[in-house]
C-alpha cells in the first residue's frame, strides 16, 4: 500500500535540501522511497483534487534537486494519467518537462518527438501563457545540445519576443518570476553566442549583443545563481575578445568566492568545474601549460558533486579536448605509446581521470579501475612468461594500452547522469539501455583524449564470445580486448557492492569463472587466469577486494 497522502503537500521537504549528490545517503533514500511511493499512488485512475498538481510539483523539485530519472517517471506517469486529460496547461508542461529529461540523457530525437508533442499542446493555450515561453526556451536548449548554437539563439530570442506572461501562472508552474526567467533566458541566448564564437562562428557585432543580454540578466534577476551566470559569461565574454587579463581577474575573483568558506557549499560546487575550466583556458591562451593542467585536473574533481553532468556534456568534451592539446603541444605531436609506456609519470592525468569518473558510481568499489588494471597486470606478467599458449602474434598484446584501458574503461560515465549511476530502485529497461552507452562515451572521450589504441581496446570490455556482450554483440574480440573483458567481470564479481555487500572471494570468483561451460572468455584467457591464480599472482588483489578491508563512503560526495 502506499505511504503517500494525497491529502498531503508532496515533497514539500525537498525545498530546503541542497542538490541530490551532496546530500546524506538517508536523504537520498528517503527521496527513492517517496518517488516509488508516489508512482505506485499514479497507478490509481481515480484520483482527483489537487493531486496530480502536487505530483507535478514533486517531479520539478526532483528535477531541480538532481533526480532527473525519477522526475522522468512522474512527468511520464501524469502525462498518462486520466486525471490530466482535462487540464491542458499541466499536459503541456508535463511534454516540456519530459523533452528535458530526454535532453539530459542525450537521447535527442526524443526530446524533440516531446517537444512536438508539447507545441501541439501549448496551440490549445492563450498567447500570454507562461507555458509559450517555456516551450520556446526548452527549444533554445535542445537546439544547444545538438550543436546548433545560432538556432539555439533565434529560439532564445523568441522566448524574450513573447511579453510578460501572467505573474500567478509563471510562479506555480515554471516556479519562478518573469523576471527571473527572462535573466536565464538571456544568459542561454548569450551563451548560445559564446558558444558559436568558440566554434569559430561569431562576428564582433555578436559579441556585443552577448554582452548586452548579460548586463540585461543582471539588472533582471536578485538571485546569486544567475548573477555568479552572468559573471562567468562576461569573463569568457573578455576571453573570446583576447582580453586575457580581464578575464583572469573575473575568473578569480570568482573561483576566490566559491572557496569563501561561508559561500554556499551547493553553489560553490556547481559552478567550481565551469570557474576551473575557464581559468585553464586562459592559461592555455598564456601559453601557461603547466597552469592550464592544474586547473583541468581541479575541474575533474569537481565534477563528482555535479548534479546533471549530461546536461553539461559539452564542458566534459571541452576538457578532455584540452587534455589532450596540452599533451599534443608538449609531445611536439601526440604519441600515444610514450605516454602508455610509463603510466606513473606521463600519465598521471589517466589516474586522475579514472578516479573521477568513478567516484560518481555508487555501485563501484573506490579503485575499482586500478583494481581491473592490476589484474591486466597479472594476466600481461603470465601470458609473457610463455606459460600458455598464445593464438596471437607478441605484438598484439601490449602493456601501455592495456593498462591504460583498463584505466579508463569507466571513463563515460562522466556522461551519464548522476542520479541514473546512484539509483537504489530497480531500473527501468530504457535505464539499462543508458547505463549501456557508458561504453560508446568512453570510446569517444578517449579518440578526444588522442587516445585511439586505447579506444578500441576499451570499447571491448563488457563483450563476450558469442554476442552475449554489449555495446557490439561482437562474436569474437582482440585479444587485449579479452583481457580487459575477463579482468572487468572478475573484479566486478569479487568486490563488495551495494547491491552486493558479502560477495564470491576472488578464489570463489575465479574457479566458478573457470568451472563455467560457457563462460564467455577465450579459452587462452582462462589458462592465463588458471595459471596466475595457481601461482598465487592474485593474493594481493583478492586481500584488497575482502570486505574486511574495503571502506565505502556513505555518499558518493563524501569522497575527499
Amino acid at each position: 500500500m502506499s505511504a503517500v497522502d494525497p491529502a498531503t503537500p508532496l515533497g514539500e521537504w525537498l525545498v530546503s535540501l541542497p542538490a541530490l549528490p551532496t546530500a546524506p545517503a538517508d536523504t537520498w533514500k528517503r527521496v527513492e522511497a517517496t518517488t516509488a511511493d508516489l508512482l505506485e499512488e499514479l497507478r490509481n485512475p481515480r484520483l482527483e483534487g489537487a493531486f496530480p498538481e502536487g505530483a507535478f510539483r514533486y517531479a520539478c523539485l526532483l528535477y531541480e534537486r538532481g533526480d532527473e530519472t525519477g522526475a522522468e517517471e512522474v512527468f511520464e506517469a501524469l502525462d498518462e494519467h486520466p486525471a490530466l486529460g482535462p487540464r491542458r496547461e499541466a499536459r503541456a508542461y508535463c511534454a516540456i518537462w519530459l523533452a528535458r529529461t530526454h535532453a539530459e540523457a542525450d537521447e535527442l530525437e526524443e526530446a524533440l518527438e516531446r517537444l512536438r508533442v508539447a507545441r501541439a499542446r501549448c496551440k490549445t493555450l492563450p498567447a500570454s501563457h507562461p507555458a509559450q515561453g517555456a516551450w520556446a526556451a526548452a527549444h533554445a536548449a535542445l537546439q544547444a545540445c545538438r550543436g546548433r548554437f545560432d538556432q539555439a539563439a533565434r529560439a532564445y530570442g523568441h522566448s524574450l519576443s513573447l511579453g510578460t506572461p501572467d505573474a500567478d501562472l509563471t510562479m506555480a508552474w515554471d516556479r519562478s518570476t518573469a523576471g527571473e526567467l527572462a535573466a536565464l533566458r538571456r544568459i542561454g541566448l548569450a551563451d548560445a553566442i559564446l558558444q558559436e564564437a568558440r566554434e569559430g562562428g561569431t562576428i564582433g557585432s555578436d559579441l556585443d549583443r552577448a554582452e548586452r543580454e548579460i548586463r540585461t540578466a543582471q539588472a533582471l534577476s536578485t538571485s546569486l545563481q544567475v548573477r555568479l551566470r552572468c559573471q562567468l559569461s562576461l569573463a569568457e565574454l573578455a576571453l573570446e575578445r583576447g582580453r586575457l587579463d580581464s578575464a583572469s581577474t573575473l575568473a578569480l575573483g570568482i573561483l576566490g568566492l566559491l572557496r569563501d568558506p561561508g559561500f554556499s557549499v551547493h553553489l560553490s560546487r556547481g559552478f567550481l568545474p565551469e570557474a576551473h575550466w575557464l581559468l585553464a583556458r586562459i592559461e592555455m591562451a598564456r601559453g601557461d601549460h603547466a597552469g592550464a593542467l592544474d586547473h583541468l585536473k581541479r575541474s575533474f574533481a569537481a565534477l563528482r558533486y555535479w548534479r546533471k553532468t549530461a546536461s553539461k556534456r559539452r564542458l566534459v568534451e571541452d576538457l578532455v579536448r584540452m587534455l589532450g592539446h596540452l599533451h599534443t603541444q608538449r609531445h611536439g605531436g601526440f604519441q600515444e605509446q610514450s605516454i602508455l609506456d610509463d603510466l606513473d609519470r606521463e600519465g598521471s592525468w589517466i589516474l586522475s581521470l579514472a578516479e573521477q569518473s568513478e567516484a560518481r558510481d555508487r555501485y563501484l568499489l573506490p579503485g575499482h579501475s586500478r583494481h581491473v588494471e592490476t589484474l591486466c597486470r597479472a594476466l600481461l606478467e603470465t601470458i609473457g612468461g610463455r606459460s600458455i599458449r598464445q593464438p596471437f602474434e607478441p605484438g598484439e598484446v601490449v602493456s601501455g594500452p592495456l593498462r591504460s584501458a583498463a584505466l579508463l574503461h569507466d571513463i563515460g560515465k562522466l556522461r551519464i547522469s548522476w542520479s541514473l549511476l546512484c539509483r537504489h530502485r530497480p531500473p527501468l529497461p530504457r535505464h539499462i539501455a543508458r547505463l549501456a552507452r557508458h561504453v560508446q562515451e568512453g570510446v569517444r572521450l578517449a579518440e578526444m583524449l588522442g587516445l585511439p589504441w586505447t579506444a578500441r581496446i576499451l570499447e571491448e570490455h563488457h563483450e563476450r564470445l558469442g554476442g552475449g556482450g554489449y555495446p557490439l554483440g561482437a562474436r569474437g574480440f582482440s585479444p587485449m580486448g579479452s583481457l580487459l573483458a575477463l579482468s572487468e567481470a572478475v573484479v566486478s564479481a569479487a568486490s563488495p557492492s551495494l547491491r552486493e555487500p558479502s560477495p564470491p572471494s576472488l578464489d570463489e570468483t575465479v574457479r566458478s569463472i573457470l568451472s563455467d561451460p560457457e563462460p564467455g572468455f577465450p579459452p587462452w584467457t582462462l589458462d592465463a587466469l588458471r595459471v596466475a591464480a595457481s601461482r598465487g599472482a592474485l593474493h594481493p588483489l583478492g586481500e584488497a577486494l575482502s570486505p574486511a578491508r574495503v571502506s565505502r563512503p556513505p555518499f558518493p560526495g563524501a569522497r575527499a
